[in-house]
């Protein structure tokens, strides 16, 4: 496997073209998926710098493996791939477990009507939620929970295998982003109970992002929220009842009450920091065609129809016995 310093991953995730050293394998991976500008950004943004002892380990398939720098110990693996439908999905585990690509688990946490309302208003016109909304009803004897609410995307994650070590906390999250921008993040962190302990709640996360946008200078999201709760399920329960085979969806499960409720937050227009010259020029817009100016030829007679030259007629010579006008 081939090892890179930790802190060149960032610089690696807005690797264009030649940008990408021959032997960083993540810049390489980066290359190979063809991201738009939009998502190259967001791919930093989410990666972001790791610590300076950390150091991570190429082990094919778009997989890399994080480690301790001093120890060379397992602390945790990100994979890159893209579906389908354009997204780039990143995977992330950190703490004593592995990602297990043959299971999907969906977290029970259902949002309420009004949260789902929000989300869908930050994802609006957005390639993340391919529905547009529906104005609201104006009709005053028509209740404003009759307008529908688009599906939000199916947030599941990837199954986890537990290492050696099981206890310690654990963190996954996986993140999609589109071509424009748009996508969002779903984490949960737990704690693994040491043995005889009482299982802790899960705490998960939620961020949605609007798409990207540059006036040519600046680069910016309209809006970005957050939901979090706290859900009283084991991560063995998380796991087990939760989880499937990654082969088809899983089965819808009961939502579980979140203890206080969910928390929401919404940031507006948040600028995007360092962006490159060359992912700058590609969301930039296109300059703006110049007016031209107005024709101020005087216009043309209402009747433009030709009118055909009337023969002249020769002057008539006077008689012969007649004398000429002015002969006397």
């Amino acid at each position: 496997m081939k090892t890179i310093p930790g802190l060149c991953l960032a610089l690696a995730a807005m690797a264009v073209a030649p940008a990408a050293s021959a032997d960083n394998p993540v810049g390489q991976t980066i290359q190979k998926l063809h991201l738009s500008a939009q998502q190259l950004l967001s791919v930093r943004d989410f990666l972001g710098p790791f610590n300076r002892g950390t150091e991570v380990d190429a082990a094919g398939g778009g997989m890399f493996i994080l480690r301790d720098t001093a120890t060379m110990a397992y602390s945790g693996a990100f994979s890159l791939r893209t579906a389908d439908d354009g997204s780039v999905v990143i995977e992330r585990i950190s703490g004593p477990a592995t990602l297990d690509g043959e299971r999907t688990v969906t977290p029970p946490l259902l949002l309420d009507r009004k949260s789902r309302a929000q989300v869908a208003a930050v994802l609006d016109h957005s390639q993340a939620l391919p529905t547009p909304l529906q104005s609201p009803a104006t009709d005053a004897s028509t209740p404003a929970a009759a307008t529908p609410v688009p599906s939000l995307p199916r947030e599941d994650l990837v199954g986890l295998r537990l290492t050696g070590t099981a206890t310690g906390t654990i963190a996954q999250s996986r993140a999609v982003f589109f071509r424009d921008g748009s996508g969002y993040i779903r984490s949960f962190r737990a704690q693994l109970p040491a043995a005889g302990a009482a299982p802790q709640p899960l705490k998960i996360v939620d961020r949605y992002f609007s798409p990207i946008q540059s006036d040519g200078t600046k680069v910016w999201r309209a809006a970005i929220i957050e939901t979090d709760a706290d859900l009283p399920v084991s991560f063995v329960d998380l796991q087990t009842k939760y989880g499937c085979d990654a082969s088809a969806p899983c089965k819808p499960q009961h939502a579980v009450q979140a203890q206080n409720g969910i928390h929401l937050i919404k940031w507006t227009h948040q600028l995007v920091a360092s962006v490159p010259q060359t992912l700058l020029a590609q969301i930039a817009p296109p300059p703006a065609v110049p007016e031209q100016a107005p024709d101020t030829t005087a216009p043309a007679s209402a009747d433009t129809t030709p009118q055909p030259l009337q023969p002249q007629t020769p002057e008539q010579a006077p008689p012969p016995d007649q004398p000429s006008p002015g002969n006397d």
